[in-house]
């Protein structure tokens, strides 16, 4: 249980970390007298515009793949590597 927690905790540090980069959260605080006030904010329509791009692009990059590894065809193998193998050499001088 104790791992789950740890593993929960790293998730929201992770998604709050990446959330700031992208500008989803702004953080702001404000001081008065002996009291202090932090805020958070949420940017709702560039987190929903984002991961919009985000589903696009895997979409995308999926329907690529599926493209080139559609069944029956065989992806095309390098020959530069490999050169055909070539016979020996006829020696003149065999027995008869």
């Amino acid at each position: 249980m104790r791992n789950f927690l740890g593993f929960l905790v790293i998730v929201a540090i992770v998604v709050l970390a990446v959330g700031y980069y992208l500008d989803w959260f702004k953080f702001s605080s404000s001081n008065s007298g002996n009291s202090s006030t932090y805020q958070m904010q949420v940017d709702k329509s560039k987190v929903e515009s984002d991961t919009g791009k985000a589903k696009q692009k895997f979409q995308e990059t999926a329907t690529e793949i599926k493209e080139k590894l559609k069944p029956g065809t065989e992806p095309a193998k390098d020959q530069s590597s490999n050169p055909p193998p070539q016979s020996p050499p006829k020696s003149e001088s065999a027995p008869k």
